[in-house]
Formats: structure tokens, C-alpha cells, sequence
């Protein structure tokens, strides 16, 4: 079993939105056992971002799926980051319920491609520790993480060369051996 996260900007993703043809490029999206939305909480719970971040989820997954970087039956986590922020908001309910209302958009509009599509709520490194402990939520994510990685035929494995000469066969076709 392989763990990869990819670390790359939220930026990068969010141009396909606009130029589908940029999400080709994602083959750590491909090439995934699980794939990752992280929604962040602080910008749900601002009432000038939360528009935004509204429209763009869903549409960056749309557009994942429109461009088959997510693979058919891949599941898919919706993360709520910041959960110290979200309880910390006079708006902490509105927030839960927008949150909400994004997990099951998606998954009624990808029910067909996607494998399970699950919540979570977690906050790794919280700024209040008194509502919110360190890392409330990541070990649920963790153990979907980890479900999720089960081998799958799709991912690509390369069938064994097969080699005539006996060299080839002792150094698998590599002439440096």
C-alpha cells in the first residue's frame, strides 16, 4: 500500500475550472485511490468569501470529472478545514448547513462516476485548543484514506516483460546490470 498527498496550489486547480484543458496535467488526480477537496472553513464562515467558495467547489470537481482526471468510482472526501474557526463564527450553523449542502450537491451530480463521496470536518492545527483539539477529524480521514487505497486495475500496473535472451532475463532487459 502507497500514501501520496500532492502539495500542489489550490490556484493551479482552480484554472481548470476555467481552461478544462489544464487539468490534464493533474496526474496525481489520475493516477488516485482517493481524491481530496479540502473547503476551507474560515472562508465559508467570511460572508464576502463564502459565495465563492460556494460556486468553486463544485465546479472544480465538475470540471475534474468533465476532463476524466477522476477516475470512474473513485471516492471522494469533501474536507472542512479550520473547524476552530467554523465553532469560533457567529455563523457556525449557516457554515455547517452551506457545507452540507455542498456534500450532497456533489454527490447528487456524481453519483453516477464517483465512488463514495464522504464528509469531514477536522482541524489540524487549531489557533483555540479549548472548543478544538489538535488534529479533531483527521484520523477519520485518515482510515478513508487508507480504505480507499485498495489496488484498482485502472491505475495502469505494466504487465512483466518477457525477454528471448537469458542476459535480459538476469538483468531485466537493463544493459547496465
Amino acid at each position: 500500500m502507497s500514501l501520496f498527498i500532492g502539495d500542489r496550489s489550490g490556484e493551479d486547480y482552480l484554472a481548470a475550472t476555467d481552461q478544462i484543458s489544464q487539468a490534464h496535467q493533474f496526474f496525481e488526480v489520475r493516477r488516485a485511490g482517493c481524491v481530496t477537496v479540502l473547503v476551507n472553513g474560515d472562508h465559508l464562515a467570511d460572508p464576502v468569501l463564502r459565495h465563492e467558495v460556494r460556486a468553486t467547489t463544485p465546479q472544480l470537481v465538475d470540471t475534474l470529472i468533465e476532463a476524466r482526471a477522476i477516475r470512474e468510482g473513485c471516492p471522494l472526501a469533501i474536507v472542512l478545514t479550520k473547524k476552530d474557526s467554523v465553532v469560533a463564527s457567529p455563523h457556525a450553523e449557516r457554515v455547517q448547513k452551506d457545507f452540507d449542502g455542498l456534500v450532497a450537491s456533489i454527490s447528487a451530480s456524481h453519483e453516477t462516476h464517483l465512488g463514495e463521496v464522504k464528509p469531514f470536518l477536522i482541524a489540524a492545527s487549531p489557533k483555540d485548543c479549548e472548543r478544538v483539539e489538535r488534529g479533531e477529524g483527521l484520523e477519520d480521514l485518515l482510515l478513508f484514506w487508507l480504505q480507499a487505497s485498495s489496488p484498482n486495475a485502472s491505475v495502469g500496473v505494466c504487465p512483466r516483460p518477457s525477454f528471448e535472451r537469458m542476459i535480459d532475463q538476469l538483468t531485466n532487459g537493463r544493459p547496465d546490470k
